[in-house]
């Protein structure tokens, strides 16, 4: 027996983070009533002009029109960053990864920092000036 795949599908971790749909009528239309009866529970209201819709390149371009115009949502494209985490519709290389790993060095730099007594920098300090001078 084949089971037929929800046309609309909620993913979120702790707050509405991403409705997922194939883009037909029915589904924008499931995903908009969500969306009514999120805002009705909730007492929020959801900010068109900060809603954005990511197409895959195989969607047909009168969907994708129809879409963007019955959400009133804004066009994304990919490749975009979700919590830092960059979002592609290929495989992730360690390349994608380089913004968040430099930021989380920094990060880390500043905590050590911290941690050392005003000796321990110091000798840091010239540790550093003796190699540039080398």
């Amino acid at each position: 027996m084949h089971t037929r795949q929800p046309v609309v599908t909620l993913v979120g971790i702790n707050s509405l983070s991403a409705l997922l749909t194939n883009g037909s009528q029915r589904s924008v239309q499931e995903l908009l009533s969500i969306l009514g009866q999120y805002e009705r529970w909730l007492g929020q209201v959801i900010n068109k002009q900060k809603s954005t819709v990511f197409c895959f390149s195989k969607i047909s371009q009168s969907r994708k029109r129809r879409l963007l115009h019955n959400t009133g949502f804004v066009e994304g494209h990919f490749p975009f960053k979700y919590l830092g985490v960059p979002i592609i519709l290929d495989h992730l290389k360690q390349l994608h990864f380089e913004d968040m790993v430099n930021k989380m060095r920094q990060k880390l730099s500043g905590w050590k920092m911290r941690l050392l007594s005003s000796g321990g920098k110091l000798i840091l300090l010239r540790h550093v000036i003796s190699r540039k001078n080398r």
